[in-house]
């Protein structure tokens, strides 16, 4: 699960880099060269939902492969 686990953050990293790179074309201007608004919000918006949804997914594999609690009440001690 290890391999699943860094292959999403590193399509959650890209996502986040595409999101951040539209960002800044928004914030400078630039996007104007390249898009219509309409094109550009739409760009915009399945950047955020991918960064947003790889994260999850991400995440919802570091817990699962987190350790379960004993079922015997049994701890383990802290180091």
């Amino acid at each position: 699960m290890a391999v699943l686990e860094q292959v999403s953050w590193k399509w959650q990293e890209l996502a986040e880099r595409r999101r951040a790179h539209l960002v800044e074309l928004f914030y400078s201007g630039r996007w104007k060269r390249y898009f219509t608004e309409q094109q550009f919000l739409h760009r915009l918006r399945d950047a955020i939902q991918a960064s947003e949804r790889w994260a999850e997914i991400a995440s919802a594999l570091n817990s699962a492969r987190a350790p379960q609690s004993d079922t015997h009440g049994r701890h383990r001690a802290a180091a």
